[in-house]
């Protein structure tokens, strides 16, 4: 028994080494052939790059000759050595007159020069400050102001001029829709930022103080000034106002300067302010509520 399987044993171990010996030369034949197949692939490849290389150089050759022929018709090689008026790029030539309407346009450029700057003064007007129009049919007053009546608005102080604007837009709305008034209650205001500010304006008959708006210019400084003083070139811009006015005429030369609290039982424009504009010219100490300028039949 045993001699029998040593003799299957050998022929098994026999055909086991040709099988080895088999799979060893597949494997060379593989590899032979892969890196045939490799070659072949790399050798292709280079062919076909070259030739892309020469199509490419070919065809940018093949694009400048032909475009080089319909381009040297309009544009030729120029020479601007020396030159003081080179202009590169499409002119357009002009055979015919040319007629401009300026009939609709809506604003008018004129030259400064010459014009007359006599009656200007540096203000935000009221189409600057988004004012609403007037409700009603403006009241002119009948003369020169006789009185110049200073009040504040009783609200925080404003040193720019976004925070003015916002500020007289809601003392507008304020004016017109809680007091029923056609427009906002001042001729003028003043700003802490050093700018005076159109109200209703010169010669305009305005809401500020009972039984004198007849006779008078109302002037706001926009804030409250019972313990301190508007900037100095807030006070300055008011002062320089009031001259104007009169150089227009609009106030009378003999205006007389009052503080709203002296026309009516208010605190405006409040006790510092009324202490400084004491000093000013024209004030009269005489008014009072008690002691008014002006009988109430006027």
């Amino acid at each position: 028994m045993c001699s029998v399987n040593e003799a299957t044993n050998n022929v098994l171990e026999s055909a086991m080494d040709r099988l080895d010996n088999d799979n060893r030369q597949k494997d060379s034949l593989d590899l032979r052939n892969d890196t045939a197949v490799h070659d072949a692939l790399m050798r292709n490849f280079d062919i076909s790059k070259s030739k892309v290389q020469r199509n490419r150089q070919e065809a940018i050759q093949a694009a400048t000759v032909y475009l080089r022929e319909p381009f040297s018709k309009i544009a030729d090689t120029i020479n601007i050595d020396q030159s003081t008026d080179v202009r590169i790029g499409h002119v357009i030539n002009i055979t015919e007159n040319i007629l401009l309407n300026t009939q609709k346009n809506e604003l008018e450029i004129q030259s400064n020069k010459g014009r007359d700057f006599t009656n200007y003064f540096p203000m935000i007007d009221r189409m600057h400050w988004l004012a609403e129009p007037c409700r009603a049919e403006r009241t002119y007053l009948p003369e020169p102001a006789r009185f110049v009546i200073i009040c504040h608005t009783a609200t925080d102080e404003s040193y720019t001029q976004a925070e003015n604007v916002l500020m007289l837009r809601l003392l507008q709305t304020f004016h017109i829709e809680s007091q029923g008034w056609s427009d906002i209650a001042y001729n003028f205001c003043v700003g802490c930022d050093g700018n005076v500010y159109e109200g209703r304006g010169w010669f305009i008959q305005g809401s500020h103080t009972l039984n004198y708006n007849k006779y008078a210019m109302g002037i706001a400084f926009i804030g409250c000034f019972v313990n301190k003083l508007p900037p100095q070139q807030s006070l300055k811009a008011c002062k320089d106002l009031i001259n104007h006015g009169i150089r227009i005429g609009a106030i009378s030369p003999n205006y007389q300067l009052l503080a709203h609290s002296q026309c009516r039982p208010f605190q405006s424009p409040g006790d510092k302010l009324v202490d400084e504009i004491k000093t000013w010219k024209n004030f009269n100490p005489e008014i009072s509520v008690r002691n008014p300028a002006i009988s109430f039949e006027d």
